[in-house]
């Protein structure tokens, strides 16, 4: 609600917003308007004397089009090391006329096997549209060999405040390795992750990986922002939190994340 009107007369003012929304108590708008300027998603404004709120622009240091209400993944580590993975976000859009998102990419090489994948299920709803709901689009899109990427389409373009809710199943035979001379030898790291790359504005994210047969990692932790390349060496990254050695399963949640990679590692025997 506070989105589509900020959207329609590029700046409002509390009473406004009160006004125009009188079945709505006003201490939930405040808290949503408060929300939005911590997030970095408004802005107070000053005009003739009249306080408002507008959305930030991007050389502001603003939002793209989206707001981030919360990302799952959850990997499963067999027990000779294949992934299988499941993804899923919830987003809103922040502006009128936004048309399409990237949501994922498989990157592979002679070291690592292509994965196989399974896009869905996504949907489209308006919270203030009774009985609005369609599918978006997905598009797949080849950039190069070893190279592809996930694309959601909406047709038509979205406007402010509409939720996006969509997912995406992974699965590779023998990615993870098993033991600290196998993942050196294979990625020059002695390091596995699982990460999520925080981009947009968002209220929550967690990551949770699932380790077959006790699995028994050297050193697990949840780290961000580790300098990460195809060839290796990888920079490990500053170390948010730590996991107690024999656990089965790591996850990590945090709200209202900074921008940045974030990645549950662990240190293979």
């Amino acid at each position: 609600m506070i989105l589509t009107e900020v959207n329609i007369a590029r700046g409002i003012s509390r009473y406004e917003l009160v006004e125009h929304n009188e079945a709505i108590r006003s201490n939930y708008i405040d808290e949503g308007l408060q929300l939005l300027v911590s997030l970095g998603v408004l802005k107070r404004t000053e005009t003739g004397g009249r306080s408002g709120y507008s959305l930030r622009a991007l050389e502001e240091g603003g939002p793209k089009d989206f707001l981030v209400l919360g990302a799952w993944k959850t990997a499963r580590k067999s027990k000779r090391g294949d992934r299988s993975l499941r993804f899923r976000t919830l987003i809103m859009a922040l502006r009128n006329g936004v048309t399409a998102r990237p949501c994922g990419s498989l990157v592979s090489s002679s070291k690592v096997a292509v994965p196989k994948y399974r896009l869905g299920p996504a949907l489209r709803t308006n919270l203030f549209e009774k009985n609005f709901a369609t599918t978006p689009r997905f598009d797949v899109i080849k950039r190069e060999p070893g190279d592809t990427v996930f694309r959601l389409s909406f047709e038509p373009p979205l406007s402010a405040g509409e939720v996006i809710d969509y997912g995406f199943y992974l699965w590779a035979e023998k990615i993870y390795a098993m033991s600290r001379k196998e993942a050196i030898e294979r990625y020059k790291d002695e390091w596995t992750r699982e990460g999520i790359v925080v981009n947009d504005p968002s209220l929550h994210f967690s990551i949770t990986v699932k380790l077959a047969g006790g699995f028994p990692y050297r050193e697990a932790r949840l780290e961000k922002d580790p300098v990460l390349t195809h060839g290796g060496p990888n920079v490990p990254g500053s170390v948010i939190s730590s996991f107690r050695l024999g656990e089965k399963v790591l996850k990590a949640e945090l709200q209202k994340p900074l921008g940045g990679t974030y990645f549950v590692s662990w240190r293979p025997p």
